[in-house]
């Protein structure tokens, strides 16, 4: 998770596969720490698409937007 306006890294998740729930759980644990963005802009990979981590931003009001 980067940071666009200043590039701080301010989250990494490393591994061989990133399932929705791991995306999630590290997402919750950074608006935690930093507060809720306005937007999140991903790309179109399996767990970014998913029903899970849109339902999530949608619950914590956050739009989702895809490059």
């Amino acid at each position: 998770m980067v940071e666009d306006w200043n590039r701080e890294v301010l989250g990494i998740e490393v591994d061989f596969s990133l399932p929705a729930t791991r995306v999630v759980a590290l997402l919750t644990q950074l608006v935690s720490c930093h507060g809720v963005p306005a937007r999140i802009r991903v790309d179109n990979g399996p767990e970014l698409i998913s029903q899970v981590l849109q339902t999530w931003c949608l619950d914590q009001g956050i739009d989702l937007q895809w490059i």
